[in-house]
């Protein structure tokens, strides 16, 4: 995923692109980790916070710094100039089963639960890998859809021939496609 916006600085800075994987379960999902979420009626658009709040936990913010359970969280990746401002204090929220409570590291431009809520577990979509991964992504992304528009400049048709099948292999499916 690439990085649209300021909401997770300095962690994490616009067009940095971070690794997800799918959670294969909730064990994964654990309190400081990076996540990629879907918010409800918000589309397919992609955001990226940090686990704060798990099931059952008690969040509440005061005066820029985050306390879980009534216990001041350490957050050392977190520029002091971002726990200022209005959205930094809030009452104690407790987080429902099978809900996260996500923040943005830029805690002063960030939308995420402390305006729209703790979030359900299936609106996580992936957990930040720790390593770029040296392959191409190959397989189907349920409940995604892209939108490509392509200009024709200048339409040449060709032939090609002298392709072979490898030894051992099947054509499974054919089709012609305009690469350049």
């Amino acid at each position: 995923v690439t990085m649209n916006g300021e909401s997770m600085a300095d962690t994490i800075q616009n067009e940095d692109t971070v690794y997800f994987r799918y959670a294969s379960d909730l064990s994964e999902i654990h309190r400081g980790g990076i996540v990629a979420v879907n918010y409800p009626d918000r589309g397919n658009i992609v955001f990226i916070k940090r686990i704060m709040g798990l099931p059952g936990d008690e969040i509440e913010l005061r005066d820029g710094y985050v306390y879980i359970n009534g216990e001041k969280y350490d957050e050392p990746y977190i520029n002091d100039e971002y726990r200022k401002g209005p959205l930094n204090s809030s009452s104690p929220r407790l987080v429902p089963d099978d809900h996260y409570f996500v923040l943005g590291d830029h805690r002063n431009n960030s939308n995420d639960s402390r305006s729209i809520g703790a979030l359900s577990a299936d609106m996580i979509i992936g957990v930040e890998t720790e390593k770029t991964p040296d392959y191409a992504y190959t397989g189907t992304l349920i409940g995604f859809s892209w939108f490509r528009s392509v200009t024709i400049q200048k339409c040449i048709e060709s032939a090609e021939s002298g392709w072979e099948l490898p030894s051992g292999a099947t054509l499974t499916d054919q089709k012609e496609e305009i690469h350049h």
